[in-house]
């Protein structure tokens, strides 16, 4: 099959799987509720954590990493085995595709979903683990030392700053070790590839959250999801 079509047809399964929102699911199993309407609205992990519970809320959490992480392993095992500069930029493509259908869902009209974080966070732990760790420590320490004020410095703005920073941190670290680890996982030395899959990432999040992200740089104290309103 022409590696074109190949591509396009694992994109679409991972979108698929991706709109699959297990905060939904999960609350209405545990409280009989729409984690849309309690909350803060999202129907994310930070927010069943909060509005239904820990045990709840990490269930979420994993779901939503694995529902990315999986196609991309798959992808890997089966289609896309080489070290080429295609081959990683089309995995990483699958595993947005998850992000995709986490935040823009068909069934809803390819309205807002969820924030896609915890996805993104399956999709950084398939290719830079290490350095989205990193970038993840570097997260709380600027959410817990400057942003006292704001609500929700985990859930929010650690994700937010550790999205951001992921990338950059990939770059730098590629630039200056290359500490094999196991498998196709390293301290630097990535592929071109995985740097500029890393950087898409970061465009998709921005994209997809772009709305909630000013809001938020305005009002860093707003406990409510702009686009979908109060409870």
């Amino acid at each position: 099959m022409n590696k074109y079509i190949l591509l396009a047809i694992c994109v679409l399964v991972s979108y698929l799987i991706g709109t699959i929102l297990f905060a939904i699911i999960i609350t209405k199993i545990a409280k009989g509720k729409d984690i849309r309407k309690i909350g803060n609205t999202n129907p994310g992990a930070s927010n069943v954590m909060r509005s239904v519970g820990p045990v709840a809320g990490v269930l979420t959490a994993v779901l939503d990493i694995v529902k990315a992480i999986v196609p991309i392993i798959i992808a890997r095992i089966f289609f896309f085995k080489g070290d080429s500069f295609f081959d990683w930029i089309a995995l990483f493509l699958i595993g947005m595709a998850a992000i995709l259908g986490h935040c823009r869902p068909f069934w809803n009209g390819f309205k807002k979903g969820g924030g896609g974080m915890g996805s993104a966070v399956g999709v950084c732990a398939f290719f830079v683990p290490v350095e989205f760790a990193i970038a993840f420590l570097i997260g709380i320490f600027i959410a817990f030392t400057f942003m006292k004020k704001a609500e929700f410095k985990f859930g929010r703005w650690t994700m937010m700053f550790a999205a951001v920073l992921n990338p950059f941190v990939v770059l730098v670290l590629n630039k200056l070790v290359n500490i094999p680890l196991f498998a196709h996982i390293s301290i630097g030395g990535h592929s071109n590839g995985i740097v500029v899959g890393a950087f898409l990432l970061l465009l998709e999040l921005f994209w997809l959250n772009s709305y909630e992200l000013f809001h938020w740089m305005k009002n860093p104290e707003d406990k409510v999801n702009p686009e979908r309103g109060a409870e």
